[in-house]
């Protein structure tokens, strides 16, 4: 699923902000849900709650995507079925603000799920 402020950002009104949800399934199974926020001029936001996160020994793994040129792409948050994010997922992303007149201020506005996350893990 895919959804866009394309009204707004036509009518410039808030700048062009995307959001997507993907949902994996293998062999009837669920094995992992993603929600992914983008808006121009800012990093992208990507949440997923996979089986077993394997590339990192921790649960939230967050990980910065980073140029060669030093330039911030966006920010990864992996976590398992085991994490308490899981049970929230339903107000991680905040998509009111994408109908609102310039649209969400930031990305932790659109995703404010995101704020709780790097706290928790500034604090390990």
């Amino acid at each position: 699923m895919m959804a866009e402020n394309q009204f707004l950002h036509r009518l410039h009104l808030a700048p062009r902000t995307s959001l997507w949800t993907m949902v994996t399934v293998r062999d009837g199974v669920v094995i992992k849900v993603s929600v992914i926020g983008w808006k121009v001029g800012s990093p992208g936001l990507s949440l997923s709650q996979v089986m077993d996160v394997k590339d990192c020994d921790h649960s939230p793994c967050i990980k910065d995507l980073i140029t060669p040129n030093r330039v911030f792409q966006s920010t990864r948050i992996t976590f398992d079925s085991r994490s308490e994010i899981r049970n929230h997922m339903p107000e991680a992303v905040n998509s009111a603000c994408l109908s609102r007149l310039h649209g969400c201020q930031a990305n932790a506005e659109l995703m404010p799920i995101m704020r709780e996350i790097k706290l928790a893990a500034a604090s390990r």
